[in-house]
């Protein structure tokens, strides 16, 4: 890819600025941060991956009720981590920081749309 022209990068940066102070960027970074740093997170993290493992094992030795067991436990820590309320609260943050980013992209791609038309009709004038 071509380099960016310097006032095309310099207004890229200031709209990078302006995202990385937006509230709804800021409260996704601050719950990113929680949830990644929340030893209860990761212990339900860890044992989740260590039954779904266990699940597999057993299945594969064909050890059919230790295995079920080993689903249901899975299941259970599964539920436990989707509906904790910092996992709920992080989630939520995060589609709404993908709706923004969303919309801002839209917006841009639509803006560019218009200003290339309009380029293209001074273009077929000469």
């Amino acid at each position: 890819m071509e380099k960016l022209d310097e006032n095309v990068q310099k207004q890229l940066n200031e709209l990078l600025d302006l995202l990385k102070k937006d509230p709804v960027i800021v409260e996704y970074q601050r719950l990113e941060n929680k949830v990644n740093h929340h030893e209860g997170l990761k212990k339900l993290q860890e044992d989740l991956e260590k039954a779904q493992k266990d699940a597999v094992n057993f299945t594969h030795y064909e050890k059919f009720t230790a295995a079920k067991l080993a689903n249901e436990k899975a299941d259970s820590l599964k539920e436990q981590l989707d509906t904790h309320p910092l996992v709920v609260a992080y989630r939520q943050a995060l589609y709404d920081a993908n709706e923004l980013l969303q919309y801002v992209t839209e917006l841009i791609e639509t803006k560019v749309n218009i200003f290339l038309k309009g380029s293209d009709k001074d273009a077929t004038k000469d």
